[in-house]
């Protein structure tokens, strides 16, 4: 049956975020942080930092990728966003059928990192306005039980899989 997958993958997704983050290198982030302090590259509130925030549009809308660190101190959930133009809906690809599904939340632990990437975890923007590589579009992602915290969405390339920024990527 088509649909174990879909539910295996729903079932494994809070699983996730237990071992996200294991051999990342936090010195690269703080030097990197020095040089980003006031730009559309890095967001914080209460300890939760959201690190290039980027789009591609596809044929279903705008989808949004971000890397989410949970440094509060607790357990955060994704529960979705919105922007000016509509809700942003946290979605799964399905690796065993690369069927898009919709995820209701997604806990963070206190420690972890969370990378929304192509063919994996993203968000979406079903109703996106005329964007062009290059635009920046203001949002919020909605995080319980921290509430939203803003992020700038800079928009690439569709067929664009990683955020390239200045030599290196997250």
């Amino acid at each position: 049956m088509r649909m174990f997958p879909a539910v295996l993958t729903l079932c494994l997704l809070p699983t996730l975020p237990l071992y996200a983050g294991e051999g990342h290198d936090d010195h690269a982030h703080e030097a990197h942080d020095e040089d980003h302090k006031d730009d559309i590259h890095l967001s914080e509130k209460d300890g939760v930092r959201l690190l290039h925030p980027w789009g591609v549009m596809s044929r279903d809308g705008l989808e949004v990728y971000v890397t989410l660190e949970n440094g509060s101190g607790g357990t955060i959930t994704i529960t979705g966003g919105d922007s000016a133009h509509g809700d942003l809906m946290l979605l799964a690809t399905d690796p065993g059928t690369d069927t898009v599904v919709p995820v209701s939340e997604m806990p963070v632990s206190a420690g972890a990192e969370m990378e929304f990437a192509p063919g994996e975890l993203f968000l979406r923007l079903d109703t996106p306005p005329d964007l062009h590589v290059g635009d920046v579009i203001e949002a919020h992602l909605e995080l319980a039980p921290l509430g939203e915290i803003e992020m700038d969405i800079e928009i690439f390339a569709p067929g664009t899989t990683d955020h390239p920024h200045a030599g290196h990527n997250h």
